[in-house]
Formats: C-alpha cells, sequence, structure tokens
C-alpha cells in the first residue's frame, strides 16, 4: 500500500478533482462527512469562507491510498483504511470526504480522502508534523492488517557519480569503473549480512578488505580500490559498519595485501599467456623437438641444434659483463626499453633468423634442463660473442621464404600497368623535355655553346646555378626548374613535392638575386 498526502489550499478544485477524477477513470463519490451539507462542493466552499476569515492558508488535507496492481479492497477495506489513517494523523472528527476511482481499463481501484483541518471550536489550523513519515508507517500497519503486499518505504537510491579520484585509477588501470561499481552495489542489495556480501564480492573477483583511513573498502581484479560509503552504496558508513558487523574486521585482508595478491595473480597469467605464444614459435618448436629428439641427453641435444641451424654459446664473465651494460644503455634513453642479461655460464642458442634463445626450463618446458647441463664441459663450446659473430654469417633474412612460391604460375591475368606503361613513359619524357627547355631560358640565356668531344673533360667544369643549388639541397633538376619558375613567375602551383625548409630557402635565394638585379632607386621604393 502506498500512502501520498499534501495539504491543499482550493476546496473547489479539490472537489470537482474528487469527483471527476482524470481522463480514463471512473469516479464514485462514496462519503461526505462532518460538513452542515452533503454536497462535497457547498461543503468544501463553506471551508474555504472559514478559511478567509481565519487567515488559514492550507484548510484542506488530501490523501492518495492505492494497492498494486491485481490487489483489490471492498469498500468496507477502504473504511478501515481511511479510518486508520485520519487516527494516525490525528485529524479525527474533522469532516471528511471519500472518493473511489476506476481505472476503465484495468477496473483498479485507489482511494482519495480529503479533511478540513479547522478546528471547530479554535478556529485555526490542526497541525500535522512528519505527516510523510506517519503515513509509511500506517502504510507498513495496513498492509499486515490487510494481507497486502509489503512495499518498502525507502525511495531506490539514485547511482552517484565517482569521484575525481576513481575515474583517473579507473583511466590507470584501463578497467570499467561503472561496471564494477554496479557489481559492487548488485552484492550489497543481493546480500543480507556480512558474509554473504564476502561471498557475494568474491564472485565477481573483488575482495573486501580493511582500509587504512576507511572502515571498509573492496579491491577489484586490477588492483583499484572503491570506498564502501554512501556514494557507492546509498548507505551511510554507520550503516556499513551495522550490516557487516558480524565480520570481525581485523581478520579482513589489508589493502597492501589484496594488491600483491593481485598482482601475482594477474603475472601468474601473464605468464601463462607468454608460455603460450612462445611455444608458437618456430625456433621454439625446433628447440623443444630437438631437446625430446635427444631424448634429454645434452650433447646429444647440442649436436642435434647444429643439425637444425643453431649456433650454440656460453655466457662467459666479460659476456655477462657487457649484457648488462646494454641493458643499462637502454634503459638510459628509454625507460621502457631493455636489453637481455645474462648470467655467467648460461647456454644461449642463436637461430637462423638471429634470436637468442637461453637453454633454460623455460624455453625447453622441462624444469630438469639445469641438472641435464651441469655435466657440459663448456670449454670447447664457443662464447655467447663469437657465437654471435659466426651466426650473423650464416643468418637468413627475416622475410625469406624459400621455396614457397616456387612452382606456381602467376593466375591474375595481364597487369593492368603494364599495358599502359609505354604511354606513361612517353609522356614523362615529354613532361623533361618541357622542363629541360624551360630550365635553358630561365637560366641558361640562349643556346649553349658547342664543344669538340673530349673538350668538356679536359676542362675544369664550373657548376651553374641550377648544380649548385640542386646539390645544396638535393632536388632533381625538373623540381629545380619548376620551382624557380614558380618564384619568379610568382604562382603556388609547383610547391607540393618539396619539403617546406627548402621551399623558404628557395624564396629567400629568389628574394636576394631580385635585390641584386634592382636599381638603387628601386630598391630605396621597395624599402
Amino acid at each position: 500500500m502506498i500512502s501520498k498526502g499534501a495539504m491543499n489550499n482550493s476546496g473547489a478544485k479539490l472537489a470537482a478533482y474528487m469527483v471527476k477524477a482524470k481522463d480514463g477513470e471512473k469516479a464514485e463519490l462514496y462519503q461526505v462527512y462532518g460538513f452542515a451539507t452533503g454536497d462535497i462542493h457547498e461543503a468544501f466552499r463553506s471551508i474555504d469562507a472559514m478559511a478567509k476569515g481565519t487567515r488559514v492558508r492550507q484548510p484542506f488535507f488530501h490523501v492518495a491510498v492505492r494497492n498494486l496492481e491485481g490487489e483489490e479492497l471492498s469498500r468496507a477495506d477502504w473504511m478501515h483504511a481511511a479510518d486508520r489513517i485520519e487516527a494516525k494523523l490525528g485529524l479525527s472528527g474533522q469532516g471528511r470526504a471519500i472518493a473511489i476511482h476506476r481505472d476503465e481499463k484495468t477496473g483498479h481501484e485507489h482511494m482519495h480522502v480529503a479533511w478540513s483541518r479547522i478546528d471547530d471550536e479554535s478556529l485555526k489550523a490542526i497541525p500535522l508534523p512528519f505527516f510523510k513519515t506517519r503515513l509509511k508507517e500506517i502504510s507498513r500497519e495496513l498492509e499486515i492488517e490487510l494481507g497486502l503486499t509489503r512495499v518498502s518505504s525507502e525511495r531506490p537510491r539514485p547511482e552517484r557519480a565517482p569521484v575525481r579520484s576513481e575515474e583517473e585509477q579507473s583511466r590507470r588501470l584501463g578497467t570499467d569503473l561503472h561496471g564494477i561499481r554496479g557489481a559492487i552495489r548488485e552484492a550489497w542489495e543481493q546480500s543480507d549480512s556480512g558474509k554473504a556480501f564476502v561471498a557475494a564480492l568474491q564472485e565477481k573477483g573483488i575482495t573486501l578488505c580493511q582500509g587504512d583511513r576507511r572502515d571498509y573498502v573492496a579491491i577489484d581484479s586490477a588492483g583499484g580500490m572503491h570506498t564502501l560509503g554512501k556514494r557507492l552504496l546509498g548507505d551511510s558508513a554507520a550503516q556499513v559498519r551495522d550490516r557487516l558487523g558480524e565480520l570481525d574486521r581485523s581478520l579482513l585482508p589489508t589493502v597492501a595485501y589484496a594488491r600483491e595478491h593481485v598482482r601475482e595473480a594477474r603475472e601468474e597469467v601473464q605468464r601463462a599467456q607468454a608460455a603460450e605464444r612462445m611455444a608458437k614459435l618456430p625456433d621454439v618448436q625446433a628447440i623443444r623437438e630437438a631437446w625430446r629428439t635427444a631424448k634429454h641427453d645434452a650433447p646429444a641435444f647440442l649436436q642435434q641444434l647444429e643439425e637444425r641451424g643453431f649456433t650454440v654459446g656460453h655466457v662467459t664473465a666479460e659476456d655477462a659483463n657487457t649484457s648488462r651494460q646494454l641493458d643499462k644503455t637502454a634503459k638510459s634513453h628509454n625507460k621502457d626499453s631493455f636489453s637481455p642479461v645474462y648470467a655467467e655460464g648460461e647456454l644461449v642458442a642463436i637461430g637462423p633468423r638471429g634470436q637468442a634463445w637461453r637453454l633454460d626450463g623455460k624455453t625447453l618446458d622441462d624444469r630438469s634442463v639445469a641438472t641435464s647441463f651441469a655435466a657440459i664441459d663448456k670449454t670447447p663450446l664457443l662464447s655467447l660473442d663469437q657465437a654471435w659473430q659466426v651466426a650473423q654469417q650464416f643468418r637468413e633474412p627475416r622475410n625469406a621464404e624459400p621455396s614457397k612460391w616456387e612452382g606456381r604460375t602467376d593466375t591474375r591475368g595481364p597487369n593492368p600497368i603494364a599495358a599502359v606503361a609505354p604511354v606513361l613513359d612517353g609522356g614523362i619524357r615529354v613532361a623533361e623535355g618541357l622542363v629541360s627547355g624551360l630550365e635553358q631560358f630561365l637560366f641558361g640565356g640562349g643556346e649553349a655553346p658547342r664543344q669538340e668531344p673530349g673538350a668538356a673533360a679536359m676542362q675544369q667544369h664550373e657548376p651553374t646555378p641550377v648544380e649548385s643549388f640542386r646539390r645544396e639541397y638535393g632536388l632533381t633538376e625538373p623540381q629545380v626548374a619548376l620551382q624557380s619558375a614558380d618564384f619568379i613567375g610568382k604562382h603556388d602551383t609547383f610547391n607540393a613535392s618539396v619539403p617546406p625548409l627548402i621551399l623558404e630557402a628557395m624564396r629567400r635565394n629568389a628574394d636576394a638575386q631580385r635585390l641584386r638585379e634592382m636599381t638603387d632607386e628601386d630598391r630605396d621604393r621597395e624599402r
């Protein structure tokens, strides 16, 4: 049962609403009691007139009572509910009117009750303190008395936004903040005790911990911390303590312990994923196949590796020191960079593509390799540096895949580019001829003097301005000619093919050339 009340200052409007109802509803005026007349309009007008004389601003109190869909009451039950509400509010003996409204489609009924608040003796309004709380209390009592479904007195708590620190934490960890908060709220609403709440959180991968500054906090699967308070759960810290009171807070894990456990679990998953990816690598598959073929015999294993194109070396003290220095240098340039660090005495196999692999339990997927390699005489083996040098001589290209396309025929049909290549080549030659002529016109000033065969090679050649500029900026002759024409003609047409830095240098050179050719009068006017 849901009961809602409000004070009203207009008897005429209230009476009209009670007898007419809303669209889609049928109203039945069931009772008019305690007034000088049985007409609800005349009765409420008399109360309005009395309110004007006594200066009472809100002379009526109106209550709407409804049940859940499917639950109906008889007229006697409705009258019983009206009497109980009247007594709870302290309005016994006051004039009242009762109307029943029925939905025309569903037939569901609800009740409206209106009382006069003006006391006939004192001519003052009867106070109604805490009427909302009293209506909730009487509704819960009537649900028990009439066998109705229990309705919560609390309104649904709206979800409050997370604070900025939580959003930054989620962005840093790459987690779904709203999903995690929703999972914690769902576990809180589904549980009725501390142990049930802990179990519900664990099913969602969340750990309940004792906080440093808060009583309780939750740690998600990525190590993010969430405070259990009013912003997240809708309940105050005191309410959270009351529900979780059966838990011994000292036995709950600390935040540091929970985060360490999360970190270890995450690293274990990452190691498993890395091992799965490693097992798919061709070099690793070849090494493990050699180990199985050698039946875990170390000397035979080294022979199998050599037959498969691997070069094996052992790490000397100098090799180990060099690897540490390389790793230090790599991290000095970028903290996320690294170089493999080897320990003295390790065995390393360098594959045909130049990739190095430690011959340990991780690579061979066998934890007993240390015992098998302990008996190997490393004296005849190459050092790691020597093994690198040998491997570089026989290294295959990374993208080399011999025999992949051997014996295959091209079934894709004729190449469309090959059909137009002669036309394109002829067009390019014509364009080069035009550009060459333009270059001679701009820089040569006329036809170049003829020379006897071999004379150009015998005398020292002095570079032209075009050649000097081309050598300085690394441009081709057509580019120089086109750009020069652009600067002389002041057109922005051919700038797309040259970097901006070179364009700026060319503009400066063109401006300097123009200033040199200007007369003193032109130069003064330019300034």
